[in-house]
């Protein structure tokens, strides 16, 4: 699952790939510097949330194991479970929605054609036009 498939899609530019394709993108040197600090804070975030993504699956997983689930206890596990998930999730959006304030609208619009999601340069998705 792509957690910012959402934000890939519509035009809000992710800072793994806007690193990857700076020189394409014709990144400024303070650009290339915030979108990599901002990936390596993604990286950090991600590893946090994901390890706490993990042990609330392991504390499920220990219900069973220990042979005592209750309805109620899987309940509020899984709730948990999904809590750590969407905190994931919200995490990878939120970081999207940072690239995007560093970069200019004809690069998050080159951003769109070099990986594939919309027609050549020119084309500004909405939020960006706007």
């Amino acid at each position: 699952m792509s957690l910012a498939l959402a934000a890939e899609l519509n035009g809000f530019p992710g800072p793994s790939h806007v690193v990857e394709l700076g020189e394409k993108l014709w990144l400024t040197q303070s650009q290339q510097r915030e979108t990599m600090a901002l990936t390596e804070q993604m990286k950090a975030d991600a590893q946090r949330l994901g390890k706490a993504a993990i042990e609330t699956e392991r504390e499920l997983d220990s219900l069973f194991k220990r042979g005592c689930p209750s309805e109620a206890s899987v309940t509020q596990a899984v709730e948990r479970i999904a809590l750590a998930h969407a905190s994931l999730r919200a995490s990878h959006l939120n970081y999207h929605l940072r690239t995007v304030a560093i970069l200019t609208p004809l690069q998050i619009a080159r951003y769109q054609e070099l990986r594939g999601y919309t027609a050549p340069a020119g084309t500004v998705p909405n939020h960006v036009a706007n």
